[in-house]
């Protein structure tokens, strides 16, 4: 899920304080008894020579006029103080970890089921292989113009990416979404726009990103596919692949029914598969022409 640079921070630091709770607390127990011995020796020293009441009338008075007590009682204070403080942020950071695993466990019926979904239309994608490439192929004259265009990895994208949409559908027929293949970002909206940069900067790591709305609007599901430049030879026979081309998926759905990690698997092994694709069409073009000719 794409968040902004605060709440990936915010993320961090949460997870950073969880993994760490005996180093945070045995560190803060150290700071809180430095500082109770440090307040506590100031105010030994402080009233040694000059007593806090000059004519004690009650007990507590001429015990506050003793400098080892009053020193020792601001230590207590400042420890059992900097304890309650300790453990109440420990136990904050245990109640959220709770929380947490308490709604995993109550959606994780829900979340089953949406795995399957999405292992199912990958394994029939793959199934699908020969029917795919025959669709998209069509004929060796059209594939070539196409290739000229350099409209092949958009098709291949588009074909894909509008079958798992489809696929949702199926499950939720209600579903409001739409599907975008783009080339540019001139009509992408500011939050398409923040994830595309951020799959850019992160492009050798991660494919696809999603951002979910809190209160009303449309969950966002943005996929990069990027065709980098190949060179399969310029001999005679062989044929040769030159392309840079960024490729943006842009899935949008209705607020009801919010992305997954599973859902970024799901575009991730799409955009993986269409490069396979575009190998695998690549080498029946070769072969197609090789056979002409032949023939000839």
């Amino acid at each position: 899920m794409y968040k902004n640079w605060f709440f990936r921070r915010v993320d961090r630091f949460f997870d950073w304080l969880e993994n760490h709770q005996k180093s945070i607390y045995s560190i803060s127990l150290t700071i809180f008894l430095l500082l109770a011995a440090g307040v506590g020796g100031y105010i030994s020293w402080r009233y040694w020579n000059n007593p806090m009441f000059a004519d004690p009338g009650t007990i507590i008075e001429h015990m506050a006029n003793i400098p080892l007590i009053t020193g020792m009682l601001a230590m207590v204070l400042i420890l059992a103080g900097g304890s309650f403080v300790i453990w109440m942020s420990l136990s904050m950071i245990k109640k959220v970890k709770i929380n947490k695993m308490e709604f995993d466990i109550s959606d994780s019926a829900l979340a089953e089921s949406r795995i399957q979904q999405r292992f199912t239309f990958i394994s029939s994608m793959l199934e699908q292989n020969i029917e795919i490439l025959s669709d998209i192929y069509e004929d060796k004259k059209s594939f070539k113009r196409r290739m000229e265009e350099d409209t092949v990895q958009q098709e291949i994208i588009s074909y894909l990416a509008s079958d798992y949409r489809d696929y949702i559908r199926v499950f939720y027929p209600d579903l409001q979404s739409e599907l975008f293949i783009l080339s540019t970002t001139e009509n992408m909206d500011q939050n398409t726009t923040r994830m595309y940069k951020f799959l850019l900067r992160n492009e050798k790591t991660q494919q696809a990103v999603y951002s979910n709305r809190l209160i009303n609007g449309e969950n966002t599901l943005v996929g990069l596919a990027c065709f980098e430049k190949e060179f399969e030879g310029e001999s005679e026979g062989q044929y040769k692949v030159e392309t840079d081309e960024h490729i943006i998926i842009v899935m949008k759905t209705g607020f009801d029914l919010p992305f997954e990690q599973y859902d970024i698997d799901a575009l991730q092994s799409i955009i993986n598969y269409s490069k396979i694709l575009y190998e695998e069409l690549m080498i029946t073009y070769y072969l197609d022409t090789n056979e002409v000719i032949k023939e000839k």
